[in-house]
């Protein structure tokens, strides 16, 4: 993920072999490189290894994470990689958070950009739906999303759906962060 910037052998070790002494850990990791560089072989010289560094070669590989992240979501990071070592977890679960953060400002400039659109009435109500339900999907908290959602509902007619999502955004504000919807939120019911 830091590629083309190489990582410190210290550092890897540190997260895939914490309980490990340290030269333990890094033969470990020599073992590792070695089986690496055998497997990527036929694709080339994709991994650079030095007496203190790793790296992957960018030009050589595509990392998924460079895309638009909503589209990503809501896969969690390396899913089937956690409980490999404490320290490797508390990354994990960090730069899961940290692309999610990412994930979730991407997702709401696109529902902006979207109501934007719909405000100059060139917009499409499907499209915010949609680009609403992505941003939940990242943080279902995100009282923007379940406004729009609202609103959204509303303009097409659908009042029962628009008070339905009121009540779902109350719930997951409920359950995840113990309290109610903003004013904002609550005033936009009351026009519905």
């Amino acid at each position: 993920m830091t590629a083309p910037a190489p990582v410190l052998r210290e550092r890897l070790t540190a997260l895939l072999w914490s309980r490990r002494n340290r030269e333990q850990a890094r033969a470990s990791l020599r073992q590792c490189v070695h089986e690496l560089q055998t497997l990527l072989m036929p694709l080339g010289d994709m991994l650079q290894a030095d007496r203190n560094h790793l790296a992957l070669r960018a030009d050589a590989v595509w990392l998924d994470l460079s895309g638009r992240l909503p589209a990503l979501r809501p896969q969690p990071l390396l899913e089937d990689l956690g409980g490999l070592d404490p320290a490797f977890d508390r990354w994990l679960a960090e730069e899961r958070r940290r692309l999610d953060r990412m994930a979730a400002a991407e997702a709401e400039v696109v529902l902006n950009e979207l109501t934007r659109a719909l405000n100059g009435s060139g917009g499409d109500p499907d499209a915010i739906l949609a680009a609403a339900d992505r941003l939940l999907a990242i943080d279902r908290t995100h009282e923007g999303a379940w406004r729009a959602i609202m609103a959204m509902h509303a303009l097409r007619g659908e009042r029962a759906a628009a008070i339905d999502a009121y009540g779902r955004c109350a719930a997951a504000l409920a359950e995840v962060a113990e309290v109610a919807p903003a004013a904002e939120t609550q005033a936009l019911l009351a026009a519905i």
